[in-house]
């Protein structure tokens, strides 16, 4: 049964508490802390006759360390990652330094100067926490994670440092990070200290596995730190994989890692992050400890068995979460996280994948893998297999056929090749820079159909598409260019040609197309095709419309 005193002593703390942490312990007097409690000032001195032993009294009483208890359990786990859980614990700090130092504690702090009753105590307290990091320093130089030539004691008083400073200046820093950009600065900090090599790291039994993807500086040493990061963590590479360059200096890499379950994705990805950019995270299964090399032969074989089978094989080279048909004018076009493929002249291949975008060696693996199954469909007498070899005026021959996600770059090179007046005819606007997701769309990653036209040579020297207009279902946009050295050969009158062929194979009732007055050939090769145009003319427009049918 608690007696009066006990309640008055328990009102007198939990007012203090409230007190000292508004005002701090120079702005609460014993009248204050009565008034607070509903008692007289001389219960208060009863209890407590110096204010300092009330203070010392709350501090001990309410004020606590979650995070520090908390990392000294995870460190005693045996099969968990303690450099995981250090920075498990410099996320929990950053993110609510309270949880380490609190209010009162922080005031203890700037009263012990005057008061060497409260240094005591603010002593008492550290060492608390000095214990809890000895042993957890401890047993990271004995698992190989830290240097054991570092001096335990000057990395104690670092955290300690670091730790009480967040808690000061969370309230007034002039400028906020995020947690991931700390965690990741943290990240390093914390591999910087493991030995060179990290040769003592004992190895974690685990069956979890990780897949990370991350854009890393292509510099010499890069892939290094990166594993020697992810290694700090007990993270084991198990596979390192580049699948394809940025082109801005940067290099994509493919990690599968085994890791302690302790480690999750957050971890995984903030560690990542400190040495690169674009992280991406998934888990891992035992299909993605097959190499590139074994999944792309294995595909082969598929493809060689059964061509028409191509999309299954492709979805299984690329990753893909998900596949499906899409006859050519339906679905979605080329996104991030859509590749979208011209199959036959009437079907496409979706591909969609949420965990990380498709990158470029991507593209062009599947569309090797679809070149195969065309090639393969082909040699077997398949009519859906789409080409003709066309002969210029003048002599020599193309090829034309649909276009593939490998085309890009040569597309580009056309654009690149072709002069602003030819440039301004087609689009109607002189363009200098050519993002990649708009050439991926014009070389085939859209709905319709888009075909190319390649010179002997192997460039691509045309390219003719049939778009889908957006409100009509039925109808669908012309649109060609051929670079200027191809000109007057005859080929615009052969490409447009097949692609009234592909507009009426692919259902369409109506084309249409926007050509310059000015761009007297377009007009004529349209004149010469024998559909009946109707014209309407604004703003130097010509726009043309005819029934296929």
């Amino acid at each position: 049964m608690v007696t009066s005193a006990e309640q008055s002593r328990n009102r007198i703390l939990e007012a203090a508490a409230r007190l000292f942490d508004e005002r701090g312990l120079a702005g609460v007097t014993a009248r204050d802390v009565a008034g607070e409690a509903g008692v007289s000032t001389r219960t208060v001195t009863r209890h407590f006759p110096d204010l300092s032993d009330l203070f010392a009294e709350v501090v001990t009483a309410r004020a606590g360390s979650t995070v520090s208890d908390h990392l000294v359990q995870q460190t005693r786990d045996e099969t968990g990652s303690p450099m995981g859980a250090l920075l498990w614990a410099a996320r929990e700090v950053f993110a609510a330094p309270e949880r380490n130092w609190s209010a009162l504690e922080l005031e203890a702090f700037a009263a012990a100067h005057r008061d060497p009753d409260v240094a005591e105590l603010v002593r008492s307290r550290i060492g608390g926490r000095w214990t809890a990091m000895e042993e957890v320093v401890r047993r990271m130089q004995e698992g190989g994670v830290i240097d054991d030539s570092l001096d335990g004691d000057a990395l104690i008083h670092f955290s300690l440092v670091l730790s009480v400073g967040l808690a000061l200046v969370d309230s007034v820093v002039p400028v906020s990070v995020d947690e991931r950009a700390w965690t990741g600065l943290m990240s390093r900090l914390l591999t910087a200290l493991g030995p060179m090599p990290l040769s003592g790291h004992a190895a974690v039994s685990t069956d979890r596995l990780w897949r990370i993807r991350v854009d890393v500086p292509d510099r010499i040493g890069a892939i290094e730190q990166l594993a020697r990061t992810l290694t700090s963590l007990n993270a084991f590479v198990i596979m390192v994989v580049t699948p394809g360059d940025d082109p801005d200096e940067w290099r994509t890499i493919d990690l599968l890692v085994s890791c302690p379950d302790s480690l999750g994705a957050a971890e995984l990805r903030d560690s990542a992050g400190a040495v690169g950019r674009n992280v991406y995270v998934r888990e891992g299964s035992d299909d993605d400890r097959l190499d590139v090399a074994t999944r792309v032969l294995d595909g082969v074989a598929e493809i060689i068995r059964n061509p028409r089978g191509a999309p299954e094989q492709v979805a299984r080279l690329v990753e893909a979460d998900s596949y499906e048909f899409a006859d050519a004018v339906s679905g979605s076009d080329d996104a991030t996280d859509v590749l979208r493929l011209q199959w036959t002249p009437t079907r496409h291949v979706v591909l969609r994948r949420a965990w990380a975008p498709f990158i470029r060696s991507e593209q062009l693996r599947a569309s090797a893998a679809m070149r195969l199954a065309s090639t393969m469909a082909s040699s077997a007498g398949d009519l859906e297999a789409l080409g003709w070899v066309e002969p210029m005026r003048g002599g020599g021959t193309v090829w034309m056929r649909l276009a593939r996600p490998e085309d890009v770059e040569a597309v580009t090179a056309m654009h690149e090749r072709c002069t602003e007046r030819t440039i301004h005819q087609r689009y109607f606007r002189n363009i200098t820079e050519w993002r990649e997701l708009t050439m991926r769309r014009l070389a085939g990653g859209h709905r319709g159909a888009s075909i190319v036209v390649m010179a002997e040579d192997g460039r691509i020297v045309g390219l003719g598409n049939v778009f889908p207009i957006e409100d009509d279902a039925r109808s669908a946009e012309l649109a060609l260019i051929i670079d200027d050295d191809h000109q007057a050969h005859g080929l615009g009158a052969r490409l447009l040609e097949h692609m009234i062929a592909l507009a009426r194979q692919l259902g369409f009732d109506t084309v249409v197309a926007s050509v310059l007055a000015e761009n007297r050939g377009m007009i004529s090769l349209l004149d010469r095709t024998g559909l009946n145009w109707t014209r309407h003319v604004e703003s130097g427009v010509t726009e043309f419309s005819a029934s296929l049918f």
